[in-house]
């Protein structure tokens, strides 16, 4: 992924190789200080313990400039995304209008002139992810570029300008605060102002449902002929309504299960069902304003006793009755089902093997502008699709024997009713805080609850139970532990074999270091009996957090890790359907030592801030020191844990962290600065400040602890050199 942000200055490329410094791209780079000096960067580190395992933090860095510098940012915002390079997956339709928005920023500290483009291209370096593949170059649907630009100029977050003075700073370097450009010409900012960008593209009208397009908008910096590009991605996926129909038929009103009706009863009736999905894949999209068909076979008329009439509309002519009903919103994941009674007419099938096939269809035009069957944009259907009614895009998945996701043939199907009444269900959600680095000491409890609310008992060898406990997000540096799990059985209150309730038993994964576990004739649950109606398993099982290495790899602060608990497999007759038994999802979220640094402009160097006489209060922002003046920094410490509870088991508990040291190397500010001598002071449960050639620091002693919501701090003083500060040649 390229960079979102370019920062450079006058500093040559000589000087910057000999103070290790970059001159290229990259984000939050370095900026030359006053009179070409190199800038003062300046960052914190600490060490501490916690449950008896070292844990590492560093802090924000902190930068002096003493020169101008050009620094700009394109960040694209029409996505909610954390990829600030792409807008990504906007969704689309054939014929409809996408728009894109763009924040191009001068976060310099001189005006600059910027050249704006949108290019036809996709960018093999910016990832935009379609589903879970990036779009290959090559690979995309459709490009689209050459728009026009429209922008509105405004301060940048932390610019308080008022009107008159945004009026003023825009006239200064001759910019209207709105208007367009095309590809080639250009915007111009004063610093700290941005620019909100904004263009938009119409989907061919012959693009499919999870199709995509995509192009690119650049914007270049020419400060002081120093050209430099930030590129932004925007993709388009065509999102539509993907349905799945699926028709059954039960024999009589009352749907008594049979495979073929008898014309010999007094009123021959057929229940029929019809019940349309829409499907849940990456581009599908809520259908409106639908309409479900049904055209019944030849002597078969929506029954006068049918209680469920009202649900659609019947015509009948030349002996066929035609049902519909339309629907107003179905978003994808969520169905729709109608039930109807027929009466079949005896006289229309008295030839030997009579049979009848009945099929439903669906029309929609993807918009709010109601089909008919001779002006539609998506038919789909149970029966075969004719070259008559050919789909546009792709909205079939058929119930039995389909092609797939462009068309096929589905058949109606017949069920089988049963009575029976098996209910499980999740719960016991669980919150746990837990340091950068667990260790095996340091490692968090969960607890999930099954419950057994049904008539029958669960996981049995009839009724096997799966569930699985599986990672929110995998690869990262807090995840649940594999392998073996304590389980508790707690009996219901009657009927239950004696003296197997409340004992741990472990349970092992279904494969070595696994994360699904079976419940089935497991002797020490319930004597191989299983879970009980009205009895309890509970599942504690553990979260880590961090990687041991060298460097050990740490969790980042308020990360949140969801570990969700599902169960996958019911067996059995009559067993609910896993997909309607809410997961459990337990919170873990990674708490410790949050360490920032501050700085202050102190001119006088007398310790004082005095904003009176122009210094400047402890702040992350950079700041402007000349020689001869002070600048004064500080670290803070502070233990992000919550409270540490006593009498809950499932209240979020924090820690206690031990053995902090608080530390700055001088060699982070040598170069352009000299340590005051005893100007080093702690604050908090922490040892006295010291310093010596190589850094600044204070350290705990071995009983204080730094309790959850505690901090500490370390605050020591420069003085920016007279002399030998480093220059450009």
């Amino acid at each position: 992924m390229k960079s979102n942000t370019f920062n450079y200055s006058l500093l040559t490329a000589g000087v910057a190789a000999v103070m290790g410094l970059s001159t290229g791209v990259n984000a939050a780079e370095s900026t030359p200080v006053g009179n070409n000096a190199v800038p003062i960067n300046n960052v914190a580190t600490a060490t501490y313990v916690v449950s008896g395992v070292s844990q590492s933090a560093t802090s924000n860095t902190v930068t002096v400039n003493i020169s101008e510098s050009a620094n700009f940012s394109l960040v694209a915002s029409s996505d909610a995304d954390t990829n600030i390079d792409a807008n990504s997956d906007r969704p689309a339709v054939p014929g409809g209008t996408t728009s894109f928005t763009h924040t191009l920023s001068n976060i310099g500290n001189v005006a600059d002139t910027y050249t704006i483009n949108t290019i036809a291209e996709n960018n093999a370096a910016i990832n935009t992810p379609n589903a879970t593949t990036p779009v290959a170059v090559g690979s995309e649907n459709y490009l689209f570029g050459n728009k026009t630009v429209t922008y509105t100029i405004v301060p940048s977050a932390g610019n308080n300008d008022d009107a008159n003075q945004q009026t003023a700073a825009l006239a200064a370097v001759g910019q209207a605060a709105t208007g367009s450009v095309t590809n080639g010409q250009t915007i111009k900012l004063p610093p700290k102002y941005q620019a909100n960008l904004t263009y938009s593209t119409v989907t061919p009208t012959e693009q499919l449902g999870g199709n995509v397009g995509i192009g690119t908008l650049t914007a270049t910096s020419n400060f002081k002929a120093q050209v430099r590009t930030l590129t932004n991605e925007n993709q388009t996926l065509v999102k539509l309504p993907v349905f799945k129909i699926e028709k059954s038929a039960t024999c009589g009103p009352t749907s008594s299960n049979c495979t073929s009706l008898d014309l010999n009863s007094a009123t021959p009736q057929i229940t029929y069902s019809i019940k349309v999905t829409n499907v849940n894949l990456t581009y599908s999209d809520t259908a409106t304003n639908f309409i479900v068909r049904d055209v019944l076979p030849a002597g078969m008329t929506i029954s006068t006793a049918n209680a469920t009439a009202a649900e659609v509309t019947a015509t009948t002519a030349s002996n066929i009755t035609t049902l519909s009903k339309t629907i107003a919103s179905l978003a994808p994941g969520a169905s729709q089902t109608i039930t109807f009674i027929v009466d079949v007419a005896k006289a229309s099938y008295t030839a030997a093997g009579s049979s009848a096939t009945n099929n439903a269809t669906v029309y929609d035009k993807f918009d709010n502008t109601l089909p008919t069957t001779t002006n539609f944009d998506i038919v789909d259907s149970t029966d075969a699709i004719t070259a008559n009614n050919v789909t546009r895009l792709p909205s079939s998945v058929d119930t039995v024997g389909g092609a797939g996701p462009n068309g096929g043939t589905g058949v109606d199907t017949t069920t089988t009713i049963n009575f029976t009444n098996r209910n499980i269900v999740l719960s016991n959600v669980t919150n746990r805080e837990i340091a950068p680095i667990s260790g095996v000491a340091g490692q968090v409890t969960h607890q999930t609850v099954i419950t057994n609310s049904g008539q029958d008992a669960e996981g049995t060898t009839a009724n096997a139970l799966t569930f699985t406990i599986t990672d929110g997000v995998a690869g990262n540096e807090v995840r649940p532990v594999g392998g073996d799990i304590s389980v508790v059985y707690t009996a219901p209150p009657v009927g239950s074999t004696p003296g197997v309730s409340g004992t741990a038993v472990t349970l092992q994964p279904t494969t070595t270091g696994g994360n699904t576990y079976t419940i089935s004739t497991n002797s020490a649950i319930n004597g191989g009996n299983g879970i009980a109606p009205g009895g309890k398993l509970t599942i504690s099982y553990k979260v880590s957090s961090g990687t041991a290495g060298t460097p050990d790899t740490l969790a980042a602060l308020d990360t949140v890790e969801t570990t969700t608990v599902t169960l996958t497999n019911i067996a059995g007759n009559g067993a609910p359907n896993v997909a309607n038994i809410a997961a459990v999802n337990d919170i873990t979220t990674v708490k410790g030592l949050k360490l920032d640094k501050f700085q202050a402009l102190d001119k006088n160097c007398n310790g004082t801030i005095e904003t009176a006489s122009g210094d400047v209060d402890f702040a992350k922002a950079t700041i402007t020191a000349s020689p001869s003046e002070c600048v004064i920094y500080r670290i803070d410490g502070t233990n992000t844990s919550s409270a540490i509870q006593t009498t809950s088991t499932t209240a979020v508990s924090g820690f206690n962290i031990t053995g902090l040291t608080l530390s700055d190397s001088v060699a982070n500010f040598t170069a352009g600065a000299t340590y005051v001598d005893n100007t080093a002071v702690s604050s908090g449960p922490i040892g006295a400040a010291s310093a010596n050639s190589t850094s600044i620091s204070a350290t705990m002693s071995g009983t204080n602890v730094l309790t959850p919501q505690g901090s500490a701090s370390l605050r020591f003083r420069v003085k920016i050199k007279n002399t030998g500060l480093p220059t450009a040649p």
